[in-house]
């Protein structure tokens, strides 16, 4: 069996000095299992990212790896919980929030409480030494407690008679926004009716879904991603910038 990997997703930077302390600790304690940091370029606080981020790049690693999310949802004294989650023989530790909730799209999941304690470095000692302890026993009960019947929550698009709305997971590199509509909720919504994407402010309308990129210079498309969510952009040009469009804005789909 291959064995499993650690991957690590953080808001700290590129130029932390944390990420050459978690170095330092892998050489040092002769860790056997591969660390993969996934980035470290995350917005500050931004748990939506992080998990979208995570969602889009668990799959390409062995079964049984550890995906850790070292991105806090909050600024302030309120603690949230720290959850390890198991799902498609895949292991998750992040902080309790709704973003983190949305890496799973089945409720068929088991939940674990880790212990929680005031610390200086909470992505090594409330994170990362349980995933290797995880890995070296495979058994989750020496570090965290088991937690029945949890109440999930997650970042889904919100409905109103015949308008949905929709919020932004990610902006990519080229500037193209990714929604959190899936091609499922989008056709349970339109069905097989008119509809209209509305974009930005003023408003600019999609009437249609395209196949791919293979468009013009400058032609502002909706298409669902590989992961199959809604994805809107503009031909070689950035869609965020031209738009006016942050990780705050709505966009609506309007059925006419």
């Amino acid at each position: 069996m291959v064995p499993g990997a650690i991957t690590l997703t953080t808001d700290w930077n590129w130029s932390s000095v944390f990420m050459g302390n978690i170095r330092e600790y892998w050489l040092q304690n002769k860790i056997m299992y591969l660390l993969q940091e996934l980035t470290h370029q995350i917005p500050p606080f931004n748990t939506v990212y992080a998990a979208y981020t995570v969602k889009a790049s668990y799959n390409g690693f062995p079964q049984n790896s550890v995906h850790i999310i070292g991105v806090s949802p909050w600024i302030g004294s309120k603690n949230p919980r720290v959850l390890l989650v198991r799902y498609e023989n895949h292991w998750f530790i992040g902080y309790e929030c709704a973003p983190f909730y949305s890496i799973f799209d089945q409720p068929s999941i088991e939940i674990w409480e880790l212990p929680f304690f005031n610390v200086a470095f909470p992505e090594l000692e409330l994170m990362i030494k349980p995933a290797i302890q995880l890995l070296s026993t495979g058994n989750p009960e020496t570090v965290g407690k088991f937690i029945t019947n949890p109440v999930l929550s997650s970042v889904l698009p919100e409905k109103a008679d015949n308008l949905m709305y929709l919020s932004i997971l990610y902006i990519d590199v080229y500037g193209n926004i990714v929604t959190n509509c899936t091609k499922q909720q989008f056709y349970e919504f339109v069905g097989d009716r008119k509809f209209e994407i509305m974009v930005g402010r003023p408003k600019y309308i999609i009437r249609k879904i395209s196949d791919g990129y293979d468009r013009k210079p400058g032609d502002l498309f909706a298409l669902f991603n590989a992961m199959d969510y809604l994805e809107i952009g503009i031909i070689n040009y950035r869609l965020d910038i031209s738009f006016g469009i942050n990780p705050q804005t709505k966009i609506n789909i309007k059925i006419v």
